[in-house]
C-alpha cells in the first residue's frame, strides 16, 4: 500500500489516499491525508495548497507545477487576506473558554486534528488565521501570556 506513493503524477497517491482498507490498517495516517475544506479567506487556494503539499510530502517528491503555485501564491499575498491570530483570539469569549496551544503544527495537520477531535466527541470550532514574525513561541507569545480566559 505504501508503495502506492511512488509519484506518477498523483494516481497513485489518491488510490492509496482513497483506499477503503487504510482506516482501518492506519487510521491516523488516512485521516492526515486526508482533504481539509477551508473556509473563509483564499479557502479555495488554501484547501488547494496544502491537498497537493501533503501530497508530495508522502510521496517524498516535489512537483514542478506545485513550486509555480508556491511562488504565484507568495507574490500574490494571499495570506495577508486571512485574519491575524491575535484579532481571531479577541473575539472569542473568555468566561467558560480554554485555550488549548497546539504549538509547532502546520495547517496540514487540521484533517488529523478533526479527525481526532471526533473520535473523541469533541466540538472544534478552526478559524485560520496569520501569525506575525517571528512565529516562534518563545519570542511571539503575547497571544498566551495575555490569555484571561481557562
Amino acid at each position: 500500500m505504501i508503495a502506492a506513493l511512488a509519484y506518477d503524477d498523483g494516481a497513485g497517491y489518491a488510490t492509496w489516499r482513497d483506499c477503503t482498507v487504510l482506516p482501518e490498517v492506519y487510521p491516523a495516517l488516512a485521516s492526515y491525508a486526508a482533504d481539509y475544506v477551508f473556509c473563509g479567506a483564499c479557502d479555495t487556494e488554501l484547501t488547494a495548497y496544502f491537498t497537493a503539499y501533503k501530497r508530495q510530502k508522502l510521496s517524498n517528491r516535489v512537483e514542478d507545477m506545485f513550486l509555480h503555485d508556491v511562488e504565484r501564491l507568495a507574490r500574490r499575498r494571499i495570506y495577508n487576506a486571512l485574519p491575524t491570530r491575535e484579532s481571531l483570539l479577541a473575539k472569542i469569549p473568555v468566561e467558560g473558554t480554554y485555550l488549548y496551544w497546539l504549538d509547532a503544527l502546520g495547517a496540514e495537520y487540521l484533517a488529523l486534528i478533526a479527525a481526532c477531535a471526533r473520535h473523541h466527541h469533541l466540538h472544534i470550532r478552526v478559524q485560520v488565521g496569520r501569525a506575525m514574525l517571528p512565529t516562534i513561541t518563545s519570542v511571539n507569545r503575547g497571544f498566551y501570556d495575555e490569555w484571561q480566559g481557562g
